[in-house]
């Protein structure tokens, strides 16, 4: 079981654990496939993973601890992020990163990454065609970001009381990091955001049922 307080670096080594491709947050069978982009997998790649930044702006850039792309079409893309928290400071600053009401993101993708192959049903197939996209030919992709959701790992000793007096936003779900490495418990594979919301659109969920099935802080 994970400690009460993890380290980034312990933290990141438990996201690894989770897949690398998945289809469990998929609206449908056969929907639209989760690949991890973060954190970067060991030896580190010589290319730089993809990153979030806002467009026109030169300054600004992310890379969340955690972060998972699914591409509904081929013009835009969703995201899971996944954020380790050392202290309450440290998740405020990471939440203002996600206040996606007063800006745009983008999420940028190298070549090199679109390329790579990753292990699907026991198959080495390239990203791009896991993300059903045309064959990349430019060097950097940009892909403006419909809808994101944010999964705050908070220490034990800071979690119950942070959520006792912080409600969530829309898109944000709180954990402690004892849980961080429970990928395969039945709370976690409640975190379904992709569908919920996607569904919601279609007029397939009620909007009542979004409160009662998020369970945010668990």
């Amino acid at each position: 079981m994970p400690a009460d307080r993890l380290s980034d670096s312990e933290g990141k080594a438990l996201l690894r654990k989770w897949p690398s491709v998945t289809s469990k947050w998929s609206v449908r069978e056969g929907g639209s496939r989760w690949l991890r982009a973060q954190p970067i997998p060991h030896p580190r790649p010589s290319f730089r993973s993809p990153w979030l930044s806002v467009p026109g702006a030169g300054l600004f850039s992310s890379q969340p601890d955690g972060l998972w792309v699914s591409f509904p079409a081929r013009t835009f893309c969703d995201l899971i992020a996944v954020e380790v928290c050392g202290s309450v400071q440290n998740l405020n600053d990471k939440r203002s990163r996600y206040m996606h009401t007063s800006y745009s993101l983008l999420l940028n993708c190298k070549l090199e990454w679109l390329e790579e192959e990753v292990t699907w049903k026991r198959s080495l197939v390239k990203r791009w065609e896991l993300a059903r996209l045309k064959k990349p030919t430019i060097k950097l992709r940009r892909f403006p970001v419909r809808f994101i959701t944010t999964l705050f790992a908070l220490p034990n000793d800071n979690y119950a009381s942070f959520c006792a007096e912080n409600p969530p936003a829309a898109h944000e779900y709180y954990i402690p990091h004892s849980s961080l490495g429970s990928f395969t418990s039945q709370p976690m594979q409640r975190f379904k955001p992709y569908v919920y919301h996607v569904a919601l659109l279609q007029g397939r969920v009620a909007p009542s049922l979004i409160f009662i099935a998020a369970m945010r802080c668990f």
